[in-house]
């Protein structure tokens, strides 16, 4: 199911607008016991930080400026694990105590660790879960010991969860430890990939198409690794398609690209690049073209579709950022609508900067789908003044005049030898 409402806000706007910071104090309250939500620089997860380590869901979520991407509904609970011995019985993880230790940083790395001990078995199991949260992964870690002389050689673990995706779930990954899991756009849920690292004999994911529950298994595991990567994606320029692709290119190499940021994947924002000069001063207006999905309504009902013009019946606020020193960025909404951005100042730093322009839609005191642009400023030195007086190479007429200079004296020695 959809967990945040539809967000449908019209106004009008006649100056500019500043995206809200958001800080720790306004970090939401979670719809469920034991549940907090946890920000990284990219990412809004909803985490149980206290019994189990589960997430019951996630969105992108740009930190720095307060703003969701297009996508949300990631889980309905994702991140169960049962631990079986054949002789023992069946055990749900959860903390012994239900106070995991959190080093919990909103718009950074958080890192939470729970320890649970199977109670009224004979060889007791203990099992320690450290849960890390970075950029657009989530990393459940399992260290799993027994006391029992046979040791972990009657066991078996099996890792679960509940994606929002319900009946539209897709798998066109599943493929020895990985898998990726999607909604065939048909309802905005983000594009997530997985990966399982492990010392027991690995099982496989079990994912049927058009089902939500996925589940992972492995005998005989001392350590039971679970990577996740979450990719949204826009309405624009293939979006879907895009970060369907870039998962699936992604889910080999998860451990080693963890922590890793990602935007939303198409581009609805083409900006044409600047080239300025330094210490020449400059108000120059960006030009910019603009995907058609983001001005034609497609009519849906949930509120990542665009059910009306992105630009003429939101609030949009803009936000230019990475400018070279010297530079800074305005914006002004237009009558019908369209968004003047300048850039003004004099630059005052060499090389090539790649600069971003950040479209959100606002909805009380928070952005959402946001669209966020890269393009690149250069700033180089003025060209030289003989250059570009007589724009040719300042060695040639030196050159020249050395030639004529070499041909005079040797004429000069010539006439003498001739009056000789």
């Amino acid at each position: 199911m959809r967990t945040r409402l539809i967000r449908r806000s019209i106004a009008t706007v006649t100056g500019v607008v500043a995206l809200a910071t958001v800080g720790a104090l306004l970090v939401p309250t979670a719809a469920f016991a034991n549940h907090v939500y946890v920000f990284t620089d990219s990412v809004e997860w909803d985490v149980d930080v206290d019994e189990d380590g589960d997430i019951s869901d996630a969105a992108p979520f740009d930190f720095a400026n307060d703003s969701y991407g297009w996508n949300d509904d990631a889980f309905d609970g994702f991140g169960f694990l049962t631990l079986t011995d054949t002789v023992e019985g069946t055990w749900d993880f959860a903390d012994d105590d239900g106070v995991a230790v959190s080093n919990i940083v909103q718009g950074g790395t958080s890192v939470i660790t729970m320890t649970g001990t199977t109670t009224g078995w004979d060889f007791p199991y203990t099992v320690v879960l450290t849960l890390t949260l970075e950029g657009n992964y989530a990393h459940w870690a399992y260290d799993i010991s027994t006391a029992n002389p046979v040791g972990l050689a009657n066991s078996a673990v099996t890792f679960s969860g509940d994606l929002g995706s319900n009946g539209t779930s897709q798998y066109p990954v599943n493929s020895a430890n990985t898998l990726v899991s999607h909604d065939a756009s048909t309802n905005g849920d983000p594009v997530m990939g997985y990966n399982v690292v492990t010392d027991g004999v690995f099982g496989g994911w079990a994912a049927t198409a058009l089902n939500e529950d996925v589940e992972a298994t492995a005998d005989a595991a001392s350590e039971f690794d679970v990577y996740l990567v979450l990719h949204g994606y826009t309405p624009c320029a293939n979006g879907f398609e895009l970060a369907v692709a870039a998962v699936t290119a992604l889910v080999p190499t998860l451990p080693a690209t963890f922590g890793e940021r990602y935007d939303d994947a198409g581009t609805c924002i083409t900006v044409t690049p600047l080239s300025l000069i330094r210490g020449v001063p400059v108000n120059q207006v960006l030009v910019y073209t603009i995907d058609p999905a983001l001005t034609t309504p497609s009519g849906g009902e949930d509120w990542w579709s665009i059910r009306v013009s992105y630009f003429i019946d939101e609030l949009v606020p803009t936000v230019v950022d990475n400018l070279p020193a010297g530079l800074t960025a305005a914006s002004a909404v237009q009558p019908d609508g369209s968004i003047v951005v300048t850039i003004s100042g004099t630059p005052t730093t060499l090389g090539t900067f790649n600069s971003r322009l950040l479209f959100a839609q606002i909805d009380g005191e928070e952005g959402f789908n946001q669209i966020r642009s890269n393009f690149a400023i250069t700033v180089a030195d003025p060209p030289r003044p003989e250059l570009a007086a007589t724009g040719t190479d300042v060695l040639v007429p030196i050159g020249l005049a050395s030639l004529l200079l070499l041909t005079g004296l040797g004429m000069a020695v010539i006439a003498r030898r001739r009056l000789a």
